[in-house]
C-alpha cells in the first residue's frame, strides 16, 4: 500500500539526522501495517518525492531498515518488507505449548549455545524452591528463522531430572519434549513483558545492547505441583510475534 502524498516531510531544523528521521517514519509505517508483509515500498525517486529529501538521505534511511531486518533489497527489483516468523497463536494449555514448541522445531533452525550445571538466579532459585547451593541444568537455546536469529531460551532443568540426558540428547532433541517422554507434565505458568536487551541479547540476538526486547516466561510444574522447569525465552520484536484469539461465551 503507497504512503499518501500527504506523508510528513522530513524536518530540517531537528537535531535528528534527517536519514534516521525517515527511517522512523518508513518504521511506523511498517509496523502500523501500511506496508504490510512481504509488500513492496515505494523506489527510491518516491521516496524523495515523499520526504522532500535527496537519494543518498533516502538510500542511508533504507541501509538502516535493511540492517535491522525489516526489510530485503533486490538489485533492480525493489525493496520488501520482510516477514515475521510464521508462528502458532500464544499457548492457552500444556498442549498448546507442546504444539508451539513443534512448530518451532518444524519452522526454524536451532542450536544449542549452552549446557552446565550452575546455582540458578535468586528468582529461579525461589521459583523452584532450591536450596542456596542446590545447582539446576542450565541449557541455552537460539532459534534463527531463514538464517537469523530471532529467539533464544535459557531453561533451567531440575538437576535430577537433568542428569538423565547428555549434551548430545539435548542438541537432538529440546528438553521439554525429553522430559516429556519421562513424566507426566500438569501445568503451567507464563508471563509476558518488554525489556532491553543486555550481553546476552549482543551474543545471541546479534542486537545492539539496549534493544528492546520481548521476555515470555514459562514455569513448568509436575502432578504434584513441583516446578521442574523454568524457562526465559526473549525475542525480537520485529521477528515474532505474540497472537491470542478471543470470543465472547455463549
Amino acid at each position: 500500500m503507497a504512503r499518501s502524498q500527504s506523508a510528513p516531510a522530513a524536518n530540517r531544523d531537528a537535531a535528528v539526522p534527517l536519514y534516521h528521521q525517515v527511517y522512523l517514519l518508513l518504521l511506523e509505517s511498517i509496523q502500523r501495517g501500511e506496508y504490510g508483509e512481504g509488500a513492496k515500498i515505494p523506489t527510491e525517486v518516491e521516496l524523495c518525492k515523499m520526504f522532500n529529501v535527496s537519494r543518498i538521505t533516502i538510500r542511508r534511511a533504507l541501509d538502516e531498515l535493511e540492517n535491522d531486518k525489516w526489510i530485503t533489497r533486490a538489485q533492480g527489483v525493489g525493496a520488501f518488507v520482510n516477514k515475521v516468523v510464521p508462528i502458532p497463536p500464544a499457548p492457552h494449555t500444556m498442549e498448546d505449548l507442546f504444539q508451539l514448541t513443534d512448530s518451532f522445531r518444524t519452522l526454524s533452525d536451532s542450536k544449542l549455545a549452552g549446557f552446565s550445571y550452575v546455582v540458578p538466579p535468586p528468582i529461579v532459585k525461589k521459583t523452584m524452591a532450591l536450596t542456596s547451593d542446590e545447582k539446576v541444568l542450565e541449557t541455552i537455546r537460539v532459534r534463527s528463522y531463514k538464517g537469523t536469529p530471532f529467539f533464544y531460551l535459557r531453561i533451567f532443568t531440575r538437576e535430577e531430572l537433568g542428569r538423565q540426558f547428555t549434551r548430545s540428547d539435548v542438541e537432538k532433541e529440546s528438553l521439554l519434549w525429553l522430559l516429556r517422554k519421562k513424566i507426566k507434565f500438569y501445568s503451567a505458568e507464563q508471563a509476558f513483558s518488554a525489556i532491553l536487551g543486555g550481553p546476552d541479547a549482543v551474543e545471541y540476538l546479534n542486537v545492539p545492547i539496549g534493544s528492546a526486547l520481548l521476555q515470555i516466561t514459562w514455569v513448568i510444574k509436575d502432578e504434584s505441583g513441583l516446578v521442574i522447569e523454568y524457562v526465559v525465552g526473549c525475542a525480537r520484536p520485529d521477528m515474532y510475534q505474540v497472537r491470542n484469539s478471543l470470543k465472547l461465551q455463549p
